[in-house]
C-alpha cells in the first residue's frame, strides 16, 4: 500500500489565513508589551493620564475590578507630591 502524497498548502486562502495568524500574533505581543509598560512604569501612566485620560481610566477601572491594587490613588498621591500638573475633571469611572 502506497501512501498518497500530501497536497502542498499554497492556495490563496492558506496565505490569507497565515497572514491573519501572523498579524494576530504580532498584535498580541504588542498589547502585552504595552500592558506591561503601563503596569510597571508610573511615568508612562502619567503621560497617558495627560494625553488620553479616558483610555487610562479604563486601565484603572480594570485594575480596580481585579482588586490587585489601587493604582489610581497611589499615582495621584505620588504626582501631587512631585508637584506635577493634574487634570481637573475626574476620570470616567469616578463619576
Amino acid at each position: 500500500m502506497r501512501k498518497e502524497p500530501v497536497a502542498k498548502k499554497s492556495g490563496f486562502g492558506y496565505r490569507v489565513m497565515k497572514g491573519f495568524v501572523v498579524a494576530e500574533t504580532a498584535l498580541m505581543i504588542g498589547c502585552y508589551y504595552f500592558f506591561k509598560k503601563l503596569n510597571n512604569k508610573q511615568e508612562f501612566r502619567y503621560e497617558w493620564y495627560m494625553k488620553h485620560p479616558s483610555l487610562l481610566g479604563m486601565y484603572y477601572m480594570i485594575d480596580k475590578q481585579l482588586g490587585q491594587r489601587n493604582t489610581y490613588y497611589t499615582d495621584v498621591q505620588t504626582w501631587q507630591q512631585q508637584g506635577k500638573q493634574l487634570r481637573e475633571e475626574a476620570l470616567p469611572y469616578n463619576k
